[in-house]
């Protein structure tokens, strides 16, 4: 009996291990490029709301007799 106790206490229960290296959580990963949210559109060209056209020709509102 006392020789189990004399090893158990000359031994220790653990080996000695090294720690573990030191790692990064998470691994070094470049940002994301910066990207625009929409892309560059140009604005809708400016368009007359209604088309040019000629007024109406001037007409004599009485035909000479």
């Amino acid at each position: 009996m006392e020789q189990v106790i004399i090893l158990n206490y000359l031994s220790p229960s653990s080996p000695s291990s090294p720690s573990s290296p030191s790692s990064p959580s998470s691994p070094s990963s470049p940002s994301s490029p910066s990207s625009p949210s929409s892309p560059s559109s140009p604005s809708s060209p400016s368009s007359p709301s209604s088309p040019s056209s000629p007024s109406s020709p001037s007409s004599p509102s009485s035909f000479p007799s």
